[in-house]
């Protein structure tokens, strides 16, 4: 069956929908700051007859001073390409000068030759009572959270053990998946040095698709070597050249330990198994070295010189940093399985051989031909 005459045409229709909805419209030249903004979007904050044009500075003083911070960031993670789509939950002033919490989604639609953002579109959505509701049921939401989570069949991995886990690949004991000193981590408020962060800290994660702030539990930080004599090989940094995976990707040469994991083709792989002496190299003439590493709530995906790697997940080394006895332990649901990644990981671990590794092998030979990458002397 067909539509009907007077509604065949769905571009004279949506506009209708998207106002009955109470959602606002906005489009932005990102070269020049300018927003377009629908008439519905206007009195989402109580404002009538109001010229349908703004300024990204004046957008920004709407909202609340507490987001803003976090806006930003999860916005510049999009244009850089971090992110697929942009997705924020933050705080709007409106003309009375009260706020309302809305939910702003979007995308870059246009970039230019070298991949630099041009145009942006999205939709804003008023979600206060919403929240309000949410809040009420913040209990609730912990331990459903929970259960899906544990019982869920989709392809990402649980982040809760159960007790028909039966573990494929196991981290090795006392591995030690660090990060070299100087290495910057991304944060709401932008990268910062992993040795300046702090317990309490927030960064901001990607595992499940979009910029997520995560609090840091545990920090730890050892340091090796005396200056005199080269390390030994399985305590010698891996040296990821800038742009190995892909533009910026990583934006700065990165160094990691050896174990330290970096997340590729949906999976944890060990850098270890992705040196190949060109772009992915161990630093053999390295002396001394001061590893970092944090650990969050829970295992997840955070970005390393805008490289996806893991955070902290303890497989039984903890005790080797210098503050590892010292400080609270995060949370560890089956202390029995402390070794087991399959258990306790937030994504499989690649084995040798293993599809994920290949293809990601292959990722890093294309980018060898295509920057024309020297080998190392």
């Amino acid at each position: 069956m067909g539509w009907p005459p007077d509604t065949d045409d769905f571009l004279d229709i949506w506009p209708l929908a998207v106002e009955a909805s109470g959602t606002g419209v906005w489009d932005r030249n990102v070269q020049t700051g300018e927003i377009r903004y629908s008439a519905s979007w206007f009195r989402m904050l109580g404002y009538e007859n109001v010229p349908q044009s703004n300024t990204i500075e004046v957008a920004y003083e709407r909202v609340h001073p507490d987001d803003l911070d976090y806006v930003k960031a999860t916005m510049q993670a999009h244009f850089d390409g971090k992110t697929q789509d942009y997705e924020v939950e933050h705080r709007l002033r409106c003309k009375n000068g009260k706020y309302i919490r809305v939910l702003s989604r979007g995308r870059v639609v246009s970039r230019d030759a070298d991949g630099k953002a041009l145009r942006m579109t999205g939709m804003t959505t008023d979600i206060t009572n919403t929240h309000s509701v949410k809040a009420q049921r913040g209990g609730n939401r912990a331990c459903i959270t929970r259960l899906i989570r544990k019982n869920s069949t989709t392809p990402r991995r649980k982040l809760y053990a159960v007790d028909e886990t039966k573990p494929v690949l196991q981290r090795r004991a006392k591995s030690m998946p660090c990060f070299a000193q100087g290495t910057e981590i991304l944060t709401p408020r932008g990268p910062v040095a992993v040795e300046k962060l702090k317990v309490g800290d927030a960064v901001l994660t990607v595992r499940e698709g979009g910029p997520s702030e995560r609090n840091i539990v545990w920090i730890g930080k050892r340091r090796f070597g005396t200056n005199t004599n080269i390390l030994p090989e399985q305590l010698c940094p891996v040296l990821i050249l800038a742009d190995a995976f892909g533009p910026s990707l990583p934006e700065r040469d990165l160094r990691l330990s050896p174990d330290h994991a970096v997340f590729a083709a949906d999976h944890l792989i060990e850098v270890r198994q992705l040196i190949n002496g060109r772009t992915v190299l161990r630093d053999t003439t390295c002396r001394s070295v001061t590893y970092h590493h944090i650990a969050l709530e829970e295992h997840d995906i955070l970005l390393a010189e805008n490289l996806p790697v893991e955070s902290y997940l303890e497989c039984g080394g903890k005790a080797s940093f210098t503050n590892g006895s010292t400080v609270e332990e995060p949370v560890i649901l089956r202390p029995d399985a402390i070794k087991t990644i399959d258990a306790y990981g937030c994504a499989p671990l690649a084995g040798p051989g293993s599809p994920a590794l290949r293809k990601t092998q292959k990722l890093l030979e294309t980018q060898i031909r295509r920057q024309s990458y020297k080998p190392a002397e």
